[in-house]
């Protein structure tokens, strides 16, 4: 169990989340820091008497220690300072923003870096500032995490979780909420993570497998932490502190604390064994340890306490069967089916849920999917034996739902027999049959050496379709087969062609991201390792080139701005100089006029400012689209070539070649 082994006060109120700690000073103990309200960076050992401070005339978004190296970001600055020596390393400006930074070592080569994550893209830097890695991400980045000298896992905001080795994604996990904290584990030789969630959701994943999930506790998650091998801290932002069973997630205990800004596991004492700290915004520095032996104790009197809660749910069943037998809810016989069909019409998916037995009724229905809701969705429905509830779906993914549905055999009555019955919404639920020819001008194709029958049973998988048996098992014995069915929701067309003697694949849609997804889930059923494209989206691509006008644009502008506050600053500067000297002859009048003119400069240079400001604000939108469409070439590959499309992507925007961007997309290469 938490135990508290020592606690002190910083005297100073500190911003949630700006808390790091490190070896910074040449001093057994690490160095805790800290960012107050006002500003200023706190560097605190216990072996010192005094804290020391450091003026930073920026506002700081993150803070993180990269070895004997602090790294401070503001919101695109990048700054790494050698706190010992009192000297900044280096100073980059970071053009896709800075939202959070995490060090560790990563790479073959085994180097110490800093990684940052910003809109749609993760960097990383050596400790001479130097880029040794780029990727792009789904969305804008809430979290990260760097282990095992391979690995890096990166939360984004549109609820996705990606695990990559080196530059290559290995696992790619749907969240029911965007991913605030997350920790990479290896167990057992698996790559496992731990993650906490906006909606207040704790979990554990081994690969792409949940081993448990907890959302009891709707608060906010502020930060997850392990601790030694087998805990797991959690603190939310309402000040609870967990501590968990990592491989059960069973909470072992609970403390409530003041508004955290910081969680951390460090040694700040020097006594060679790490502390839970925590940091309050008020100041407060608590350090606590596991108790080993109350620790067992508790897991006794927990087990004694469950069994009792079983007995408790047991008896209760047995009673509720009682009753049940002699009110006659329903008769015992009854079953509950559920299913899928697709009702273009109305443009949504329908859940139908029908019982076995004539004279029963379905009065009400309670949907649950982590995918689709926040929380059980209830449907009140005329009372019926079979029902069909309408479902939206925004994106293409797979999930389980479930139904818990109360059935009685008098649509009268109040009292209700609960049924649960779950089923799996395939991935491109959405899309429907349709018989019709489409012409479509965007396609992707590629070279896959598979059977018809093959690829008819992944299309039996991932779509839903009428009578699909009998339409699929036509072409079983076929050499070519060709499915073309539409998004009921959006319009959106999409057809698949295989060639079997010439080993095509052709995928012909006009939305790039479908294209993706198609891709993505067809090479994970047939377990291809890597695949090579090539691409035509001529809508997608126009509008790409326009971003990229807009891109090499308003670069163009951020250099003539930069240049025009840097010549009005010297002009200032000079004219401060003459004025004083005009004071000291005491020639008032053209003291005057010099500093009429200063105000005049001023005026000016603030106005390019928030000129600098717009065109900044311009920039970093549309650099986002660039690395979203980048994320979205590259997922048009497998392994090793999706890999090489990222790289040769960033090689080009390292020359400013922005115009070559769309050949390497399309073609998988530079011409």
């Amino acid at each position: 169990m938490l135990s508290q082994s020592y606690t002190f006060q910083l005297k100073y109120e500190i911003v949630e989340g700006l808390v790091t700690s490190g070896r910074l000073l040449d001093i057994k103990a690490s160095v805790l820091i800290c960012v107050t309200s006002i500003g200023k960076v706190i560097l605190y050992s216990p072996q010192n008497a005094n804290p020391s401070f450091l003026n930073i005339n920026r506002e700081i978004k993150a803070l993180q220690c990269n070895g004997n190296i602090l790294i401070m970001a503001s919101e695109n600055i990048l700054i790494a300072h050698d706190v010992q020596n009192n000297f900044d390393l280096y100073f980059k400006e970071i053009m896709d923003g800075i939202s959070v930074i995490q060090s560790g070592v990563h790479g073959k080569k085994g180097k110490s870096l800093t990684f940052i994550g910003g809109n749609c893209n993760i960097q990383g830097f050596d400790v001479d500032g130097e880029e040794e890695y780029w990727n792009v991400a789904s969305d804008d980045v809430s979290c990260l995490d760097i282990f095992e000298n391979s690995y890096i896992i990166i939360g984004s905001n549109d609820n996705t979780l990606r695990v990559y080795e080196y530059e290559e994604i290995l696992y790619q996990i749907s969240l029911p909420s965007v991913c605030i904290s997350v920790n990479g584990i290896i167990l057992n030789n698996l790559v496992h993570c731990a993650y906490g969630l906006q909606n207040g959701q704790v979990g554990l994943y081994r690969q792409q497998i949940e081993i448990w999930s907890d959302k009891a506790d709707k608060n906010q998650i502020f930060k997850i932490i392990r601790y030694e091998q087998d805990y797991l801290v959690v603190a939310r932002q309402n000040g609870s502190i967990e501590l968990r069973n990592i491989y059960k997630g069973t909470i072992l205990q609970k403390i409530q604390e003041d508004q955290i800004s910081g969680l951390l596991i460090d040694d700040i004492r020097g006594i060679g064994s790490k502390q839970i700290i925590i940091v309050t915004k008020s100041g407060t520095v608590k350090g606590f340890v596991v108790n080993k032996e109350e620790e067992q104790n508790k897991n006794i009197q927990d087990q004694i306490e469950q069994l009792q809660k079983q007995k408790s749910e047991l008896s209760q069943q047995i009673f509720a069967y009682q009753q049940q037998s002699q009110l006659h809810i329903v008769p015992p016989q009854t079953q509950i089916t559920i299913g899928l069909r697709l009702k273009a019409q109305n443009k949504f998916l329908e859940i139908k849920l029908e019982l076995s037995e004539p004279n029963t009724f379905i009065c009400q229905v309670i949907l649950f999917s982590d995918a689709l809701f926040k929380e059980g969705q209830t449907h009140n429905i005329i009372p019926s034996q079979t029902v069909y509830i309408p479902l939206q779906i925004k994106e293409n993914i797979q999930f389980q739902l479930t139904a818990r549905v109360y059935a009685t055999q008098n649509q009268y009555s109040n009292v209700y027999q609960v049924y649960e019955v779950t089923t799996n919404v395939p991935k491109f639920a959405k899309f429907i049959y349709s018989p019709n020819e489409f012409n479509i001008q965007s396609y992707v194709e590629a070279k896959i050496n598979d059977r018809i029958p093959r690829y008819i049973k992944w299309i039996d998988q991932c779509f839903i379709i009428d009578d699909k048996h009998n339409y699929l098992q036509k072409y079983e014995n076929s050499l070519e087969f060709k499915f073309n069915c539409q998004n009921i929701m959006n319009g959106v067309q999409l057809q698949l062609y295989f060639n079997q003697p010439q080993g095509l694949c052709q995928i012909r849609c006009d939305d790039i991201q479908t294209c993706a997804d198609v891709i993505q889930d067809l090479s994970n059923f047939l377990q291809l390792t890597d695949l090579q494209t090539r691409c035509s989206f001529p809508n997608e691509m126009q509008n790409f080139k326009d971003i990229l006008k807009i891109v090499e644009q308003q670069s163009q502008n951020k250099v003539q701005i930069n240049a025009e506050v840097a010549e009005s600053i010297n002009v200032v500067k000079s004219l401060i100089v003459k004025a004083e000297d005009s004071r000291l002859i005491n020639d008032i009048g053209n003291m005057k006029k010099l500093y009429s003119n200063i105000m005049v400069q001023n005026k000016a240079i603030q106005s390019e400012l928030i000129k600098k400001n717009q065109n900044t604000d311009i920039l970093i939108t549309n650099l986002k689209s660039v690395n979203s469409m980048i994320s979205k070439g590259s997922e048009l590959r497998v392994g090793q070539s999706k890999t090489q499309i990222t790289n040769l992507c960033r090689n080009a925007i390292k020359k400013k070649n922005f115009v070559s961007l769309i050949d390497i997309i399309q073609e998988g290469h530079e011409i």
